[in-house]
């Protein structure tokens, strides 16, 4: 590309100084300053006429006539205009070193103050423009900059992104990676503003591209994804391959191989649709480097070949040192040492004709910048020479007009004159003819130079590379036997030892198992002997303390006796008998239904009531979870609360008591809440120091017995929470206790 470049540049420039020669050698009394004001209408006329019909060798020489002209009237206005139309064909052309010359001129300070504000903004765009495609990229970034902090108020988003994406670019070509990613950023907000979502697509996916040169993988990966997303399925169906494409590089840097596989047959299905054969050439390759990953060789090879196919055929030179530096390393991988050998043979010559072809471009190069600067050097001499016919000229008329006697001498002065202009215009045809006859036969000669000692250093290259990989194609052989007669022996020492370790393992993990299986016996054994002496325990206890509670309640009935109230001691006799009943049925389990529990709880509060003469009133909830048959509980666990709620909170009040009981499944455990409106536990504990001092519960501390031995039994926690009541004035309320308790769902 920058070859042809160069030619359409300095073929450009041959035909300019060829016409602008020829437009010397015109009569000089014809010159188009003598009548200046028509002439330069027309000449502006000339050159709008030439620049419709693209005709840029006489539309450039009428812009050097109009330039001029301006300089001379001090025009300075329309001299700015000039140098920047001057510009505008340098810059089409692609002969960017000089646009940036007629850019500059037209943007200093003494031209630029005559133009307005929107037309000095787009000459300096057009020169950051330049200096970017002449590749002065620090030059361009500068003017770039200085262009959006100058300019960014007035211009338009779409302006704006303009300068950002530049500024993006040429970091990217600088390969200031981590500045890009800044800019691109800025133009992924702008291109969301617009919502095109075909634009926000590109502007993802380049930025993608800058996060894989950083291997910022997982960035990369999300940006392609987003890119994958936003990008409509009406737009162009080869930008959409380009995105594919690059979802499946990502994904294979992640080393997600099948994935990336399947982006990759996608863009390879698209390029073949749009018969884009380079592209379809290039997703050949990727995926053929990914089944190498995958080390499926065969498959690499085939996917390889199809590549090189496409690139020989259209000469894709980089292709095929990508497809045949594949196909080498597979073949390697496969010990087919014969076709690796080949493939790497021609991944060599490949390589070779690429930097080949890159030297007799660069040669070509400078034989041509050379003859154009011989060319530019003769037209100038040329230009000089016509100048001083330009001054003899107007001496002359300047003489005729104090002299009329002399009009006929001038006369013939001005036809040895033309005479003279024709020779040289004549002179100047051949001494073109000449130079291009020149330039032609040192370019065929230097190419034939070049081309022999091509073929020579080649051959001889070519042989010593052959004499060098017959060499290593032996020594590798040999060094393949040898390695072959080590992995043998190696083999046979490794399959001792495997044995004699696997004997060993055997004999250590059938201990193991042995020893494991005799301490989970004692361990088991050991378990039963502690769960029966728990569950002794536990009945002692409770035969512990179903004495006393009925002891209790024959206190009660005897009260009711001695008072003569019969109806009263018969009706608490009858209670009392169905709650005995109960706690004898209950007394053979170690866990009774909390159905069942609340029965038993519910007789005795009955019974409670009636010797207290109801003094109190009671609720029992229960949560709609524990209203089934498989949650169980110790039995009478809460009664001792309950007794204490009544005997010292409730009985001491002048008016009437409430005792609430709620049971609520609380994860593994049982939250049981036993809430009373009494007197408090100090009033309580004052009177009962009175009435019988030193007097200690038994019926609590046999309840923290039986809570300790089922904490052993069920490997479960308990937790008492005793809470005293307070109203508003800070007196005692009642008391609140609460129990977790561990239970058993059957």
């Amino acid at each position: 590309m920058c070859y042809s470049l160069f030619k359409k540049k300095h073929l450009f420039l041959f035909f300019y100084f060829a016409s602008l020669s020829l437009s010397i050698g015109q009569d000089v009394t014809e010159s188009p300053f003598t009548k200046k004001v028509p002439q330069v209408k027309e000449l502006r006329f000339q050159a709008d006429q030439y620049k419709a019909q693209k005709q840029y060798p006489q539309y450039i020489n009428t812009l050097f006539q109009l330039k001029r002209h301006y300089e001379e009237v001090e025009d300075f206005s329309s001299l700015a205009y000039i140098l920047s139309e001057i510009g505008d064909v340098y810059y089409q052309w692609g002969v960017y070193e000089k646009a940036v010359d007629y850019y500059e001129r037209a943007s200093d300070p003494s031209y630029a103050q005559y133009l307005s504000a929107t037309d000095q903004r787009t000459i300096a765009v057009k020169n950051a423009d330049a200096h970017r495609l002449l590749g002065s990229y620090s030059k361009a970034q500068t003017l770039y900059e200085a262009l959006y902090k100058k300019w960014s108020e007035v211009w338009s988003e779409k302006e704006k992104l303009n300068i950002v994406n530049q500024l993006a670019s040429i970091l990217k070509k600088t390969e200031r990676y981590n500045e890009a990613i800044v800019y691109e950023k800025k133009v992924l907000e702008f291109q969301l503003t617009f919502r095109d979502s075909t634009e926000i697509a590109h502007a993802y996916n380049n930025l993608g591209a800058t996060f894989k040169k950083l291997k910022r993988n997982s960035e990369a990966l999300s940006c392609f994804q987003k890119a994958f997303d936003y990008y409509p399925s009406s737009s162009s169906k080869q930008n959409l391959a380009i995105i594919l494409l690059n979802l499946g590089i990502a994904h294979q840097a992640e080393g997600d191989y099948n994935k990336a596989n399947d982006y990759f047959s996608q863009a390879l299905e698209l390029n073949k649709k749009q018969n884009n054969q380079e592209e379809t050439a290039r997703t050949y390759n990727y995926i053929a480097s990914n089944h190498l990953f995958l080390k499926e060789y065969n498959e690499a090879i085939v996917f390889a070949e199809a590549a090189e196919r496409i690139a020989s055929s259209k000469k894709l030179f980089d292709l095929m040192e990508v497809s045949y530096r594949i196909l080498w390393q597979a073949h390697e991988l496969q010990k087919d040492n014969e076709s690796a050998l080949q493939s790497y043979r021609q991944y060599v010559a490949v390589k070779d004709t690429i930097m080949q072809r890159n030297k007799i471009e660069e040669r070509e190069l400078v034989n041509r910048l050379r003859e154009a600067e011989k060319l530019e050097s003769r037209i100038q001499t040329l230009l000089s020479e016509n100048e001083l016919q330009q001054a003899e000229l107007n001496r002359v008329q300047l003489e005729s007009k104090n002299k009329a006697a002399d009009i006929e001498l001038i006369q013939r002065h001005n036809e040895l004159n033309a005479i003279r202009a024709k020779q040289v215009q004549l002179q100047q045809e051949k001494e073109i003819d000449r130079l291009h006859l020149v330039e032609q036969t040192l370019i065929r000669q230097s190419r034939e130079k070049e081309l022999l000692s091509l073929k020579e250093s080649v051959a001889i290259e070519n042989r010593e590379k052959q004499a060098k990989m017959e060499v290593l194609h032996q020594q590798n052989l040999i060094k393949q036997l040898e390695i072959n007669q080590k992995e043998i022996s190696l083999r046979n020492q490794r399959l001792v030892q495997y044995l004699l370790f696997l004997a060993l393992v055997a004999g250590a993990v059938l201990t193991f198992l042995l020893f494991n299986r005799y301490k989970l016996s004692q361990k088991a054994v050991k378990e039963k002997l502690l769960r029966q002496n728990s569950e002794i325990e536990q009945r002692f206890l409770r035969a512990q303390m179903n004495p006393h509670f009925i002891f209790n309640a024959l206190n009660s009935i005897q009260y009711y006796i001695t008072s003569h109230d019969n109806s009263s001691a018969a009706r608490y006799l009858a209670k009392f008998s169905k709650l005995i009943r109960h706690i004898l049925e209950s007394s053979r389990h170690q866990f009774i239904p909390i159905q069942e529990e609340v029965k038993i709880l519910n007789v005795y509060l009955e019974l409670e009531q009636l010797r207290n003469s109801n003094k109190f009133d009671y609720t029992i909830t229960l949560d709609e979870s524990l209203e089934d048959d498989f949650i169980t509980i110790p039995p009478m666990i809460t009664q001792p609360y309950i007794e204490n709620a009544i005997l010292h909170g409730v009985t001491h009040l002048t008016e009437r008591g409430k005792i609430s009981i709620s049971y609520i499944k609380s994860g593994d455990h049982m939250e049981c809440t036993i809430t009373d409106n009494g007197i408090g536990r100090e009033a309580s504990s004052a009177i009962r120091q009175r009435v019988k001092p030193g007097h200690t519960s038994v019926a609590m501390e046999l309840t923290h017995d039986r809570l300790e031995l089922m904490k052993q039994a069920l490997k479960g926690e308990y937790k008492i929470l005793i809470t005293d009541l307070k109203d508003a004035s800070g007196n005692a309320c009642g008391t609140e206790v609460k129990l977790w308790i561990p239970f058993v769902e059957v």
